[in-house]
């Protein structure tokens, strides 16, 4: 990495039909980005982006489609990434210090990615 180079985040968004499912997944997926300045950023996630439209079979054997539709945020980190390095910073309007308690989540929702606790209402998308 160049000293003049600092690091993004960028999230993309992702249109997701399977094959026989009328329903659409809005995917959300967030990537890193090292660039000399915010344009140059922009163009390489949209670069990147386009690398993302994708098919395959899921495990039913229907075709999923992944279609990228273009960048949801960008923003510049402050810091070079390391463990703790904050990635994003998402701010909501509440009407209650109470509120807050609805939003913040205990551990085992947290192990959905990892155990897959909550069963996915959507479309197949494992391949």
């Amino acid at each position: 990495m160049l000293e003049s180079e600092k690091w993004y985040v960028a999230e993309v968004m992702l249109e997701v039909t399977v094959e026989g499912d009328s329903r659409i997944v809005a995917q959300i997926e967030t990537y890193l980005v090292c660039a000399d300045s915010y344009d140059q950023a922009y163009s390489r996630v949209v670069e990147l982006g386009a690398s993302l439209d994708y098919r395959y079979r899921n495990s039913d054997g229907k075709v999923v489609t992944m279609i990228y539709r273009g960048i949801s945020e960008l923003d510049a980190i402050q810091d070079v990434p390391k463990h703790g390095t904050q990635l994003a910073v998402r701010q909501l309007l509440i009407d209650h210090a109470s509120d807050i308690s609805t939003l913040i989540r205990s551990e085992d929702p947290l192990k959905l990615f990892k155990h897959q606790t909550l069963r996915w209402q959507g479309p197949n998308l494992s391949q």
